[in-house]
Parts: structure tokens; sequence; C-alpha cells
């Protein structure tokens, strides 16, 4: 069974969030930095591009307000739209998942009480 080469998937992946007019300056850089960590912390190309396309999606979503600075009702609003979705449970599991897992991140190592609920 072939592979994919998921690392050109990945830097394609990081030329959308740098060139994307649905995105906050903050979430780019945001992002970026995220990308930086995840790679660090030893996580498959794959694994890194399928996160960060679905953390774009969210953040792009939230129409010019900042994924990074969102409050918690702007989550609940990004986690009712992936329920309302057609899409297999596990599917809308990973897509919330993608989503804490940011917050996670982006607060130090611990869950913010925005996201705990997830």
């Amino acid at each position: 069974m072939p592979t994919v080469d998921y690392g050109p998937k990945v830097e394609r992946e990081v030329e959308r969030i740098r060139k994307s007019g649905g995105l906050t300056g903050r979430d780019r850089e945001v992002l970026l930095r995220y990308r930086r960590d995840l790679e660090a912390e030893g996580l498959s190309e794959g694994r890194i591009f399928k996160v960060l396309i679905h953390t774009r999606k969210h953040a792009e979503e939230l129409g010019g307000r900042s994924l990074a600075d969102a409050s918690e009702d702007d989550i609940k609003d990004l986690v009712v739209r992936v329920q309302r979705r057609d899409l297999a449970e596990s599917t809308k599991c990973d897509y919330r998942e993608i989503l804490k897992r940011f917050f996670k991140w982006l607060n130090g190592g611990d869950y913010p009480k925005k996201v705990r609920w997830i």
C-alpha cells in the first residue's frame, strides 16, 4: 500500500494560512507557531496537515473575528456548525478535538474553561 507524502500538503496549507483573507493577522501568526510546535511534538506530517487545515477552517468560520481570542459563545457556535454537518460521528468528534487541542496549546498546556465542556 503506497504511503502519502504529506510534506508538500503541509507546505501548501501553510501558504493558504499566510494568504487567507478570512484569517486575522493574529490568527495567521498563531497558526504558524502552532504548526512549528506540532512538528516539535513529533506529530506526523499527515496529522499536522489534518490539524492545521481544520483549525484554519474553524478560524475562517468566525467571519473576521480571531479564533485565538474567541469567546465561549464563539466556540459554541463553531461546535454547533460541526454538529449540524452531515458527517460521520467520528469525524465530528475529530473536529471538536482539534478545536479543543488548539485552545489547550494556546493556553500553555491546560484546557481553558471555555473549551473544557467540549
